[in-house]
């Protein structure tokens, strides 16, 4: 029973370990890449660099991080992706080079007062995007509850595997263990254990056990 409830206590570890390290630090990544394009470009500041000779794969990969940035959950992020295109289209790469355009052009700064506009211009072609994102704010807490509800999911399918590993696979397992307790008082129980020991021949099980049930 210890070795059944340690297995599924190491489970429900790996369950719980993945729901954080999913978790991308798109910040970083931002700085990693702005740091590629400045070596790139020879230069030491955002503020320095000339957007229109950045490439179109850094700015798709920039685009992407700081819409990350932006959107934090990643299934909202996914979610989103989708939204503009899907996955590899052309209409995603263009709109995060659109993102990563305007933000070295706001030389990295989301606080502007024009940042959020310029972005979801024309170029994004999304003009309700503003409003279902950056309205978004007021749900902040929920991907903090849906971790937690996926928590509590996972540990009740764990807690009830557990109770069903004892109740059918451990010997005796709760309402077993009274049952079993009760067979071993009777006259019945106590011949099978004497045959099963070898103690009678089968024609004296047989023959008590005839005897028993008269």
């Amino acid at each position: 029973m210890k070795k059944t409830v340690a297995f599924l206590a190491c489970i429900l570890l790996l369950c719980i370990v993945p729901l954080g390290a999913e978790v991308i630090d798109y910040t970083q990544s931002t700085q990693l890449i702005v740091q590629k394009i400045m070596d790139n470009q020879g230069v030491s500041t955002i503020k320095q660099i000339d957007p229109d000779k950045v490439s179109d794969a850094q700015l798709e990969r920039l685009g992407d991080a700081v819409m990350g940035i932006l959107i934090p959950d990643e299934q909202q992020h996914a979610w989103m992706d989708q939204m503009m295109g899907g996955e590899g289209s052309l209409q995603l790469a263009a709109k995060h080079k659109w993102i990563a355009y305007s933000y070295l052009k706001n030389d990295g700064n989301l606080t502007s007062a024009g940042w959020g506009s310029e972005m979801l211009g024309s170029g994004m072609m999304m003009s309700g995007w503003n409003n279902a994102w950056y309205g978004i704010n007021g749900m902040r807490g929920w991907p903090l509850w849906s971790g937690i509800l996926v928590f509590l999911l996972v540990a009740g399918i764990i807690f009830l595997a557990i109770v069903l590993s004892i109740r059918f696979f451990t010997p005796g397992g709760f309402s077993k263990r009274g049952k079993k307790a009760s067979e071993t008082e009777t006259p019945l129980s106590i011949l099978k254990q004497r045959y099963a020991k070898g103690e009678i021949t089968k024609e004296e099980f047989l023959e008590m056990k005839e005897t028993l049930l008269k």
